[in-house]
């Protein structure tokens, strides 16, 4: 028996909905009430994922920071060390480069249509001439070149 405002629902023996003696259903007397019942409460599992979700995010987030800093610091530690990187007007892998560092490569020789733009104390136009794939980098300290892309950990290992 449960009790309901004024009425007395009886449990339901017998298979059917829980009457009270004038045929009301507990679920009737809850309409006319205004009863409702409580929402769920999400399980345990529910919060964990949740948990897990905000954790990686954040994590996700820290993680991109943490690479802008990176590659806005990578392009002035590899430069400093003497590489100059020579481009090539309409080279997809230049534009890749470039896209790589935040802001523009402090060392950067501009090749292309029979002229070249040297970035500063950059060495002369003639140096565009002799290169035959670009993007292509040269190490005024040390004299060694590479040729192609440069992934962030080629860098690194060329601003030891």
């Amino acid at each position: 028996m449960v009790n309901i405002g004024d009425h007395i629902v009886n449990s339901g023996v017998g298979g059917g909905a829980p009457e009270d003696s004038q045929g009301f259903t507990s679920e009737k007397l809850q309409r006319m009430y205004n009863v409702t019942t409580p929402p769920p409460r999400p399980s345990s599992v529910h919060t964990a994922l949740v948990i897990v979700l905000v954790i990686v995010v954040v994590l996700f987030i820290y993680g991109m920071v943490a690479t802008k800093d990176l590659l806005d610091n990578i392009g002035a530690d590899v430069a400093a060390k003497g590489w100059f990187l020579y481009t090539s007007a309409g080279c997809p892998y230049c534009t890749q480069q470039m896209n790589l560092f935040d802001s523009e490569y402090p060392k950067l020789v501009q090749c292309g249509h029979g002229r070249a733009v040297v970035g500063p104390a950059g060495p002369g136009p003639a140096a565009c001439s002799a290169i035959q794939a670009f993007p292509y980098w040269v190490n005024a300290a040390t004299g060694d070149t590479r040729t192609g892309f440069q992934n962030l950990e080629a860098l690194v290992q060329m601003a030891e």
